[in-house]
């Protein structure tokens, strides 16, 4: 067993992956913000609404400066990140386009509860993948 891990280790992921993840990303950063402003069309105040687009896009852009940080990390790590970009993306879409919704909750709380669990989700996968990456790391040492 600890060969494959060494062998995965070994192995870069997939540049169609990579560029994958980057597309899912970029089209959900906009997507969301599309659905942002449509959401707050009736909304007169500015500010507000730069507050919002900020804050939807947040996690997308948090995100745009590990992938372009990830070339430095070891692979398991990057894996981690390429599939957190894309379900995350997908996740907040979902919510976003309404087709999951909170119960009985007026139509801004998607815009404010969704980019706030994203950002715990992105500590969480990021940790547990640190952790991943440094054990794997470890074991491979101790061969």
């Amino acid at each position: 067993m600890v060969t494959k891990l060494t062998a995965m280790e070994k192995t870069s992921p997939p540049s169609l992956f990579r560029l994958t993840a980057l597309i899912v990303l970029s089209v959900g950063a906009v997507w969301s913000l599309s659905l942002t402003l449509q959401a707050g069309r009736n909304n007169d105040s500015i500010l507000l609404k730069i507050l919002f687009m900020v804050w939807v896009l947040s996690p997308y852009l948090m995100q745009l400066a590990a992938f372009m940080l990830s070339t430095h990390w070891k692979n398991l790590r990057r894996i981690i990140l390429y599939l957190q970009m894309i379900f995350l993306s997908f996740g907040s879409l979902l919510f976003y386009s309404g087709i999951i919704n909170l119960p009985n909750s007026k139509p801004a709380a998607v815009f404010l509860f969704v980019p706030l669990i994203s950002w715990f989700l992105i500590a969480i996968i990021q940790t547990i993948a640190i952790f991943l990456s440094r054990m794997l790391t470890r074991m491979k040492d101790n061969i």
